[in-house]
């Protein structure tokens, strides 16, 4: 019965719905179908999950509203740390101006900061806000140094 009672507030609420990419946790993947007791997704293996809404204790619908995109730039430690956020910030707008990235984008780089220093160097952390499921289309990080 707990089954049915969140499958109908999940379908009222419009929590999910069929082509969403989610991830509730320990199962993650496309959602191919959803009954008031049930979701089915496929996972990136193929492998298809059938999951009762009662297992599901909290979920990440990747699919709605608006994806982001980590930028991640590992600079040494002898560098400009404001002339690397200055390139970054012209990389993104460059970005922006791009006709193949600039329409899936929302917002320019959003610089974050220093996030870490490790043996290879200081990271720097940024993020550009994407269309929903558009942030898996970029390039793999950077690294500079």
């Amino acid at each position: 019965m707990q089954d049915v009672i969140t499958g109908l507030f999940m379908l009222i609420e419009d929590t999910i719905a069929i082509g969403d990419t989610i991830d509730t946790g320990d199962r993650a993947g496309v959602v191919e179908s959803v009954t008031i007791r049930t979701v089915r997704i496929r996972d990136g293996e193929g492998a298809l999950h059938t999951i009762p809404f009662s297992q599901i204790k909290a979920m990440k619908n990747r699919s709605r509203g608006f994806g982001v995109y980590t930028v991640k730039v590992v600079v040494g430690y002898d560098a400009d740390l404001d002339r690397v956020m200055e390139i970054m910030t012209e990389v993104g707008e460059a970005l922006r101006a791009d006709p193949e990235f600039g329409p899936n984008m929302l917002s320019g780089l959003q610089i974050w900061g220093v996030d870490q220093f490790t043996p290879e160097g200081i990271t720097i952390m940024g993020g550009l806000r994407t269309r929903a499921q558009q942030q898996w289309g970029w390039a793999a990080p950077s690294t500079c140094g």
